[in-house]
């Protein structure tokens, strides 16, 4: 498998949907750690709209307030440093937003599909990404979760289980 050092049985990553991205730069002749910071600071910039549509989604009383998150995000320094500094940290944050403005547009067929798609993304990214793609899955589980967490569109953020899940993240 892959491995840091030719010759070692230790696995030399924690990100196999990382590792392919590169690999598939180095496939069409990019440098992979230019392709890399590429989608880092891709993934940062679509983490702003993706929050302001989420903060306009849930506040709905105060819209204007809604540009407080995007704005906080934009001028956090942790951002722009993990946009640049070639790990994945960036891109599963995206993805992690991404999945939380697709739970918020509420149900549509294809929503399903991509959503689907960003779970797995999420799993093949980080290894805690299981963790958070079987979080997201909780609220449309039949039976008690689902009463605990009501049904996962915007107005159930505001219950309980939609909280955990958002402290979480």
């Amino acid at each position: 498998g892959f491995v840091f050092n030719v010759g070692e049985k230790v696995e030399g990553y924690s990100n196999f949907l990382w590792v392919l991205w590169g690999a598939a730069a180095l496939k069409i002749g990019v440098e992979p750690s230019l392709a890399i910071r590429a989608l880092g600071i891709l993934s940062g910039l679509l983490c702003l709209p993706l929050a302001w549509d989420i903060s306009r989604r849930l506040l709905t009383k105060t819209p204007w307030s809604a540009l407080l998150a995007p704005a906080i995000l934009a001028v956090t320094p942790p951002l722009a440093r993990h946009a640049t500094n070639g790990l994945e940290t960036l891109f599963f944050t995206f993805l992690v937003t991404f999945t939380m403005w697709l739970v918020t547009v509420g149900s549509r067929p294809v929503r399903n599909l991509v959503l689907v798609f960003a779970l797995v993304a999420m799993a093949l990214t980080r290894p805690e990404g299981f963790i958070f793609a079987f979080l997201f899955l909780i609220p449309f589980l039949p039976g008690k979760p689902s009463a605990w967490f009501g049904q996962p569109d915007v107005g159930s953020f505001r219950n309980r289980g939609w909280l955990v899940i958002a402290g979480f993240v």
